[in-house]
């Protein structure tokens, strides 16, 4: 098989090897139960649920949640059944720190800290709209 596939894909566009992505899954998966560790992916990278699907299924129970970049794609990943998000960056904008409290009542989703402020902000919004 020849490139001139490439020449018909729009760009920007992600091509996964499905082999070699499943091999790298499993390497991985092995290398954590083998550590006696567990993983939380970071799937930012695919931003793919199916592919996070995937990994989970792959590393059994040494899986242990997802980690996102930020509200939006926690939300996303939630809709697809995932229920242990982290949110590696902290969420400071009140409308998003909403977005993270409602979201919490349909999965346990966790957002990073980097100040009291920020923790204050949190509990404030959680006070707020968690009934």
């Amino acid at each position: 098989m020849d490139d001139s596939w490439k020449e018909e894909i729009s760009t920007p566009a992600l091509i996964l090897n499905y082999n070699i992505m499943e091999q790298n899954m499993k390497h991985m998966a092995h290398f954590v139960k083998e550590q006696g560790i567990n993983l939380r992916q970071h799937v930012k990278t695919a931003k793919i649920p199916l592919v996070a699907h995937i990994q989970q299924k792959l590393a059994g129970n040494n899986a242990k949640g997802i980690a996102v970049a930020n509200v939006g794609e926690a939300e996303v990943y939630a809709q697809c059944g995932f229920n242990d998000i982290l949110i590696t960056n902290e969420i400071i904008i009140p409308n998003q720190i909403k977005r993270l409290v409602l979201l919490n009542k349909f999965s346990l989703t966790r957002a990073c800290v980097d100040s009291e402020k920020n923790i204050k902000d949190l509990e404030e919004m959680a006070s707020k709209y968690s009934q």
